[in-house]
């Protein structure tokens, strides 16, 4: 037993003493910007146009949401929209007197952070006007714009 003490520290004095060579260093790989967070792909500084056509409406639980036919392009609308402007804002909550807009092509995926839609006719039956707006949002640049005219569904 007492050989047994006197041997475990010179084990543990060798282990710490002995010198071993440094591992060799490698060069981290670059990290790549995140893109994937940031709406559309276009190359940076470079400005996409989409125009769409809204034909289809629904009315949510708080907002009203038109659609275009294939489905690339919505608008969202307070639900008691009313004639004249109301800004966009990217995620317009339900109940703000804002709207939100989207719209696609192929792949790439468009969110307006600025720009307005002006509603020309609000009534029980119709619903026309058009969307001005803009992704400013790099690096998917684009202008976006849509023309709506939508029959609004009877309760």
């Amino acid at each position: 037993m007492r050989a047994a003490s006197r041997l475990l520290p010179l084990l543990l004095l060798s282990a710490c003493s002995s010198a071993s060579a440094p591992a060799p260093t490698v060069p981290a790989a670059p990290v790549e910007a995140r893109t994937d967070e940031a709406s559309g792909s276009a190359a940076p500084g470079a400005e996409a146009t989409l125009s769409c056509r809204l034909t289809g409406a629904e009315e949510l639980v708080e907002a009203l949401e038109l659609r275009s036919e294939d489905g690339g392009c919505r608008l969202l609308l307070p639900l008691a929209v009313v004639a004249g402007s109301l800004p966009i804002r990217v995620g317009a909550v339900p109940g703000e007197q804002a709207a939100a807009f989207e719209a696609g092509s192929g792949a790439d995926r468009f969110y307006a952070s600025e720009g307005t839609v002006s509603v020309v006719q609000a009534d029980a039956t119709t619903l026309r006007g058009t969307v001005e707006a803009r992704d400013a949002n790099p690096p998917g640049l684009a202008r976006l714009s849509a023309t709506f005219e939508v029959r609004r569904s009877q309760p």
